[in-house]
C-alpha cells in the first residue's frame, strides 16, 4: 500500500475575490444558495487541502478493492457528500433566518467590526 505524498501547496484566496452576498431571495431558493455556500466552502484553504488528501486516501483504497466494493464505497461517499451539502444549505438558511430575528442595532455591529 502506498501512503499519499503530503498536499501540494494551494494558493490561499486573495482578498479580491468574491464573498457571494446574501439576500432574502438567495436564502429561500435552494439552488441559489447552494451556490453561495459551495463559492464559500472553495474559499476555504484548509477544506482544499483536507479534500486532497480525501482524493489520495481514496486512490489508495481503490487499489485495494474489487470493483463491486468500490463502488460501494463511492456511493456511501456520493451519500455523505449529499448529506453534507443539504445541511450545510440549511444551517446557512437558518443562521440567515436567526441574524434577521435577532440582528445586532448598527452601534453595535460598528463595534464588532472595528474590534477584528
Amino acid at each position: 500500500m502506498t501512503i499519499p505524498p503530503p498536499p501540494p501547496s494551494y494558493p490561499r484566496p486573495t482578498e479580491d475575490e468574491p464573498v457571494p452576498s446574501l439576500d432574502p431571495e438567495t436564502v429561500e431558493d435552494d439552488d441559489e444558495l447552494a451556490l453561495a455556500v459551495d463559492a464559500l466552502v472553495h474559499r476555504n484553504y484548509q477544506g482544499r487541502v483536507r479534500q486532497w488528501e480525501v482524493a489520495q486516501l481514496y486512490e489508495v483504497v481503490r487499489q485495494g478493492v474489487d470493483a463491486e466494493t468500490w463502488r460501494f464505497v463511492l456511493r456511501i461517499e456520493e451519500l455523505t457528500n449529499a448529506r453534507w451539502a443539504d445541511l450545510s444549505v440549511e444551517l446557512v438558511r437558518e443562521a440567515w433566518r436567526a441574524g434577521q430575528k435577532f440582528a445586532l442595532p448598527k452601534s453595535e455591529t460598528s463595534k464588532v467590526t472595528s474590534e477584528e
